[in-house]
């Protein structure tokens, strides 16, 4: 966002959004949340996560949780202020991405990103893993595709990477990289408006080495804490011996059970609520037949990597289809933007 415009749009959907995910503050922790918590304030004690803690969830999230206790005194609040605030980011996120395609589009885009996680999803699903990945691996895309300077393209990788140490499947999103660096850059020209026009690459190897040099950055420093706790080993344990088990307890009665319980699933996670099926659904099918421009086929990669991530996971909850969210509101800005686009022009 480099207009004035767009950033006094952005800030009103922002404390729009704000004020309609406060009374998450307050809601209580599901079993889930419950682990992190506990596991956080191991570390606040000095303690090491698979070491003093037992959880199979990457670091990233228990880390999160020991900052949400450490600003709350151990409240519940504070991890979810950590949720809400890292969501809305996704979503200034979002709005940067989507912005040179039109700003009605970003518009829509950031607001049914911003209403289907804190008005659609239960509190059960709240400041899970999978929703801290999601909005970083946004604002890790904004990064990627905007910075002037490689800095800004290793802060892109730093968010990546901690994206993947709250759920591995994060890894997945990398093919979207060079698909968002091939889309407009948000350039303002005279006019004070966003033109169609590719970004310059001078040094695109350069971009690549510092995503993945903060990649590596992130992921290496937090092995090696692990490692000068002596938890390593322990991690390493879990997630070669007990993650895969756990992973497969779903195939345990078959194949086929496994396939109808997980399609019941995201039935009732998408079926239920209308809002977050019925408009993507649209918005994809309007981007497939009348959209030519760039970046047109991002939404529907997104959520074929995703429901990938899903499903290699083994597991099918409700808060495991959140990574989607993004994708789904791409698709609906756009989509929705590009059928009132070919309304306005349309012969009278």
């Amino acid at each position: 966002m480099r207009t004035a415009t767009d950033v006094m749009i952005l800030i009103g959907i922002i404390i729009v959004l704000f004020i309609i995910g406060l009374p998450t503050l307050v809601l209580p922790f599901g079993r889930d949340q419950a682990i992190f918590g506990v596991v956080g304030e191991t570390i606040l004690r000095g303690g090491f996560p698979y070491r003093d803690a037992f959880d199979f969830k990457p670091p990233g999230i228990h880390l999160t949780y020991a900052v949400g206790s450490l600003i709350s005194g151990g409240r519940v609040w504070g991890p979810h202020l950590l949720d809400l605030l890292t969501w809305l980011a996704g979503v200034g996120a979002l709005y940067g991405l989507v912005r040179p395609l039109g700003r009605r589009a970003a518009v829509i885009a950031a607001l049914y990103l911003g209403l289907a996680y804190l008005v659609c999803i239960r509190y059960w699903d709240l400041a899970q893993p999978e929703s801290f990945s999601a909005a970083l691996t946004l604002i890790a895309l904004l990064l990627f595709r905007e910075s002037e300077r490689p800095a800004g393209v290793v802060v892109a990788g730093v968010a990546f990477g901690f994206a993947f140490l709250m759920k591995y499947p994060a890894i997945l999103a990398l093919p979207l990289f060079p698909m968002v660096a091939r889309m407009p850059r948000n350039v303002p020209p005279p006019e004070g408006d966003i033109v169609d026009v590719s970004p310059e690459w001078r040094h695109p190897a350069i971009r690549w080495l510092g995503l993945g040099g903060g990649w590596l950055l992130i992921v290496g420093g937090v092995a090696v804490w692990l490692a000068i706790g002596g938890a390593l080993s322990d991690f390493v344990e879990i997630q070669t011996r007990y993650v895969p088990g756990y992973s497969q307890l779903v195939l345990a009665d078959g194949f086929g059970v496994a396939f109808r319980a997980s399609l019941a699933i995201a039935t009732s996670f998408f079926a239920e609520r209308p809002f977050l099926s019925g408009l993507p659904v649209i918005g994809l099918g309007l981007l497939a037949i009348f959209d030519r421009r760039s970046g047109r086929w991002i939404p529907a990669a997104g959520i074929v990597l995703q429901t990938i991530g899903v499903i290699a996971q083994g597991k099918f909850f409700h808060y495991h289809w959140i990574p989607l969210l993004p994708y789904l509101a791409w698709a609906t800005g756009v989509g929705i933007d590009v059928l009132v686009r070919r309304l306005e022009h349309r012969p009278r």
